[in-house]
């Protein structure tokens, strides 16, 4: 065995953005009819259907090493813009698509990359400015109307498609003005749509029927539980489940009063990143292992260097893993979890059992203040040998190649 070092830190049916916060109050005090009749009668913001032709430009996130280029290539995700779009709302486009599949398994990214696409659009244009969307355009019959034929035009909740920010589908749209936070921005600068919406891509268009029915039966055991608010946009269903859960996990939703709740922290707006990951971890342990295996896969790092996570069968390898942790003076991830079982650990990438171990003395001990210690790494402090550790913790990991 062959092993190299990879430093680096690691922690079909359209889906809509949440309300916008005034959206939201509204939405408490009026039936769903009034509702749309009140945002929605004769607002000049209504797309019509549009029979006129529009050029499309494109930017390519290449699976693997996140690239953004200007040409298709294999296992590349098509980033469309209109050309009245701003070249730097379709950049933040593509930059926002490098982060988000940074890590994901290339499985995952592949199956992205044949079967989805993002569009950036303009306010003036509305989503359904691409074709995948023009059966949504409002029609002068549907003002204010979303019953019977109308039904097509508008949201599950009563908004009308032609204001809103974005969609996700096999064509996760997004309005360029929440991509730049200017002052046009619906959700005035406190929500981030393309992360949401591309979550719901991601779900329906990347993700195998395993982890699909994963996120359904999480869903279903959080609504049991009551983990989440029952009446919060997070419990509309197993799809915004996951979009809301994608948002907290990039900290893209800071909207108060009507936020996100996955994204909130003793009734406040967690402080970061970090601190929204560790709060799922704490309260939705299996949403937290899938959103951190669909977006924060250590062996998708590895994948991309044609490797796999290190796997420790033989104390050869330990004492090889060991000596290279002591001489960059850093300790390391180990592959191993005991997250389904507490106690009975497992390589996670493989689920095969463990053969061979080095836990230093009294470890694992599953300790800690809330004794969720689910995840191993060679830890410095303890001789350089294993230590169980919460698996929201930043550490450097190890790739192989056989």
């Amino acid at each position: 065995m062959r092993v190299f070092l990879l430093l680096g830190l690691m922690t079909g049916v359209l889906c809509t953005p949440p309300p916008t916060n005034e959206e939201a109050a509204l939405m408490k005090f009026l039936s769903s009819e009034d509702f749309t009749r009140i945002t929605d009668s004769g607002s000049k913001h209504s797309a019509q259907l549009s029979t006129k032709r529009t050029s499309f430009k494109h930017k390519y996130v290449v699976c693997g090493s996140g690239s953004i280029v200007s040409y298709h290539s294999a296992n590349s995700i098509d980033i469309q813009a209109t050309a009245a779009s701003s070249n730097a709302a379709h950049q933040k486009a593509a930059v926002i698509v490098s982060r988000m599949i940074a890590h994901m398994p290339s499985t995952y990214c592949h199956t992205l990359a044949a079967r989805a696409q993002v569009g950036v659009f303009t306010k003036a244009e509305s989503m359904a400015v691409y074709p995948d969307y023009a059966y949504m355009a409002d029609r002068p019959e549907c003002r204010g109307i979303c019953s019977g034929g109308c039904a097509s035009t508008c949201t599950f909740d009563g908004r009308k498609w032609s204001v809103t920010a974005g969609s996700g589908g096999r064509l996760a749209s997004i309005l360029d003005d929440n991509l730049l936070c200017d002052s046009r921005d619906p959700y005035r600068h406190g929500f981030n749509v393309l992360i949401h919406e591309f979550g719901h891509t991601i779900h329906g268009y990347a993700l195998d029927g395993s982890m699909k029915t994963r996120i359904t039966n999480a869903y279903n055991a959080a609504r049991s539980r009551g983990t989440w608010s029952a009446s919060s946009y997070a419990m509309s269903n197993e799809k915004e489940y996951f979009a809301q859960g994608t948002s907290a996990w990039f900290n893209a939703d800071h909207r108060n009063p009507h936020g996100n709740i996955m994204s909130s922290c003793n009734n406040h707006q967690c402080s970061n990143e970090m601190a929204e990951r560790r709060h799922i971890y704490d309260k939705d342990r299996e949403l937290y292992n899938i959103l951190a295996w669909v977006y924060d896969s250590n062996q998708a790092s590895c994948n991309a260097h044609h490797s796999n996570l290190v796997i420790v069968e033989s104390k050869e390898e330990e004492i090889f893993i060991r000596n290279t942790s002591m001489t960059l003076k850093r300790g390391f991830w180990l592959d191993a979890t005991d997250d389904v079982v507490e106690g009975f650990w497992k390589w996670a990438t493989t689920e095969a059992n463990l053969t061979y171990t080095d836990w230093y003395p009294g470890q694992p001990s599953n300790g800690g203040s809330t004794h969720d210690e689910d995840c191993a790494h060679i830890y410095p402090g303890l001789s350089y040998r294993w230590n169980d550790v919460h698996c929201t913790y930043e550490e450097y990991f190890i790739c192989e190649d056989e």
